[in-house]
């Protein structure tokens, strides 16, 4: 079985106007966004940008902007914004870090922080798709995130 090759769309100058007009306008998102360093203005930042339809282009412009080397945009290692973020969310930093399984546990968190913010970004067909393979994962850092949590306050004899 073969399939058939796809038809290339003419368009009118004015439809390929609309186009390019609507990637900039999408290019412009993918670069204001730099100002959020925190975990969550950035996931309600990319859930606003992924709730219209946007240029394919502009997603990969995005995607291409939030990692570089386990950097969110070239500057900010994700360890740093989860902990900072986690920090805002009442954690202790100093007495987590003193937990040997807190390294392992950030290790995973930034996995999984990447991941799920790249599938944010997606059309909402490959969000529904991925995000129920990734629930798992999710379930996974949660289990850990309540070992933790228990250490951490007294629950779980070191």
């Amino acid at each position: 079985i073969s399939i058939a090759p796809r038809t290339i769309p003419e368009l009118t100058f004015e439809e390929v106007h609309e186009n390019l007009t609507r990637f900039v306008d999408d290019a412009k998102w993918a670069v204001t966004m730099k100002e959020y360093r925190n975990y969550h203005g950035l996931v309600e930042y990319l859930e606003e940008f992924a709730s219209e339809e946007r240029n394919l282009l502009s997603r990969a412009l995005l995607e291409l902007a939030l990692f570089s080397q386990d950097k969110l945009f070239n500057q900010y290692p994700l360890r740093e914004v989860l902990t900072e973020s986690l920090t805002e969310g009442g954690l202790n930093a100093k007495a987590a870090n003193g937990l040997p399984e807190f390294s392992s546990f950030m290790e995973k968190m930034v996995i999984v922080f990447k991941e799920y913010l790249l599938r944010v970004i997606k059309n909402k067909p490959r969000q529904r798709r991925g995000l129920g393979l990734y629930t798992q994962d999710l379930n996974i850092i949660l289990g850990e995130a309540d070992y933790i949590d228990e250490k951490l306050h007294g629950g779980l004899a070191n």
